[in-house]
């Protein structure tokens, strides 16, 4: 696709280390906004992102003050003050891919990030966004832009729904595949370490797909 081809704007929901689905809605556009000022629900999984680990998928979640039931804005979200969970998911990560293609190129990237002491969820999202947009090297502007004005920017918001046929994700090599099967729609930290550079085509391939379909 051309750049001339891209879609003007988009609006997302800030992820940890979001799946392949939300990145597959960012590849085709310039610019993405934001909504700081919208409510916060847990039900879109902000918070959690799923790796596949030796012993099946595992399902990681950033602590909350205040627990999961959160009442404010998306910006107000605060980060539980206990930096346990940090190291426990980077061993996670590194326990997980090890063995993985593109670990020794990205994991300790990766390793640096959780060294990163946000206060806000929003915050600790756009870091890890921001450096999973410079591996896929997709120049996309983030903005974040007032909840009065969603409706100049944009009247769709990326589908990040989990309940996609499988079909519409095509096979790459995982590590733990021969073992628990292949696993669609994982944490992009899935894809990054497993395909390297190549995870822009396959987001490539997964777009044409449903384009196609569409």
């Amino acid at each position: 696709m051309r750049q001339d081809d891209k879609k003007m704007y988009e609006i997302i929901d800030i992820q940890y280390f979001g799946t392949i689905e939300f990145y597959l809605g960012l590849i085709d556009c310039s610019n993405v906004f934001f909504l700081p000022e919208k409510k916060y629900e847990k039900s879109l999984h902000l918070n959690r992102t799923s790796i596949y680990g030796p012993n099946g998928l595992i399902h990681l979640s950033v602590p909350l003050s205040g627990g999961r039931n959160q009442k404010g804005l998306m910006r107000d979200v605060r980060i539980a003050d206990d930096s346990a969970w940090k190291r426990i998911h980077w061993r996670s990560i590194h326990d997980s891919y090890r063995k993985a293609p593109w670990f020794e190129e990205l994991g300790w990237q990766v390793e640096e990030l959780y060294n990163f002491q946000p206060v806000f969820l929003l915050d600790w999202n756009l870091n890890l966004l921001d450096w999973v947009l410079k591996v896929l090297k997709l120049q996309v502007d983030i903005l974040a832009e007032s909840i009065a004005n969603e409706e100049l920017v944009s009247n769709k918001t990326v589908d990040v729904s989990a309940n996609k046929p499988s079909e519409e994700y095509p096979e790459y090599q995982q590590v733990f595949a021969e073992r628990f099967g292949f696993k669609p729609n994982l944490s992009i930290l899935d894809l990054l370490f497993c395909e390297g550079p190549a995870s822009i085509n396959y987001l490539q391939k997964c777009a044409a797909y449903k384009n196609k379909g569409d």
